[in-house]
């Protein structure tokens, strides 16, 4: 009875223990730049081939939410970026 007893509270207290929660890692800029580039290519429907300039000036929107960028160099070509969705501003702030 005692070793059920034993049993039941390590049960209970290893299942109590907080769990550390991993934090994702930083992406590279070049990482960050590939997501980019994949966004710009699916809002273009553009899988494969050449952006042209011509092509980036097409772009008014970029679904990046959660991507966790650390660099936004590449959205300078968006010319006419109107609208965007996800963290680009946050990733702004923390480049800075």
């Amino acid at each position: 009875m005692k070793q059920l007893l034993l049993i039941c509270a390590a049960v209970v207290l290893v299942g109590c223990v907080k769990k550390e929660e991993s934090k994702p890692v930083p992406l590279t800029k070049e990482e960050s730049a590939k997501i980019i580039e994949a966004a710009i290519r699916e809002e273009l429907k553009k899988p494969t081939g050449e952006l042209t300039q011509a092509d980036l000036e097409k772009v008014m929107m970029l679904e990046l939410n959660d991507k966790q960028l650390t660099s936004v160099k590449d959205l300078e070509k968006l010319t006419q970026l109107k609208k965007q969705e996800g963290d680009w501003w946050d990733v702004r702030k923390r480049i800075k």
